[in-house]
């Protein structure tokens, strides 16, 4: 007899298996378990084990009033020295903001200058080299080498 054509009776009984083992399953997969201590049997004498420790902090390695009041006293200090650092932070950063502002307008004013220089130089026919801060001290660099060179001959 296929399951279409069996009663309805059989079929309720059938479903209800079905769903009373996936019931059981589920709970077989992930049980509510509590870890006890050790040397508790119970719930109870747990329960016992912790109120025990929190009456006595010390002996059972956990923290008392003292230890957290400095602990407390700490993190207020550390708080502290942050805030200052990020307030140190912020000002140093304007600082480095307003520094690149003025060399971006002193080249600009550079750049400007050079212009004018140039133009006149046209007006008048004469010619000129610019040197800047690189070529300076490339040019320093290859002097230094070669007077290096010069004194070792």
């Amino acid at each position: 007899m296929s399951s279409d054509t069996a009663d309805p009776e059989e079929k309720g009984h059938q479903h209800s298996e079905q769903h009373d083992t996936e019931v059981e399953t589920d709970t077989a997969t992930s049980p509510l378990t509590i870890d006890l201590p050790d040397g508790t049997a119970s719930i109870a004498e747990a329960i016992a084990a912790h109120r025990e420790m929190l009456h006595n902090p010390n002996e059972n390695g956990l923290a008392a009033d003292e230890d957290i009041s400095h602990l407390s006293e700490a993190v207020g200090e550390l708080s502290q020295n942050l805030q200052q650092s990020r307030r140190k932070q912020q000002e140093a950063t304007s600082q480095v903001t307003e520094l690149e502002r003025t060399v971006a307008h002193q080249q600009r004013q550079i750049q400007e200058l050079h212009a004018v220089v140039e133009s006149l130089m046209d007006i008048l026919g004469t010619k000129t080299e610019w040197d800047s801060f690189e070529a300076a001290a490339e040019d320093a660099a290859e002097d230094a080498t070669e007077d290096a060179e010069h004194s070792t001959e």
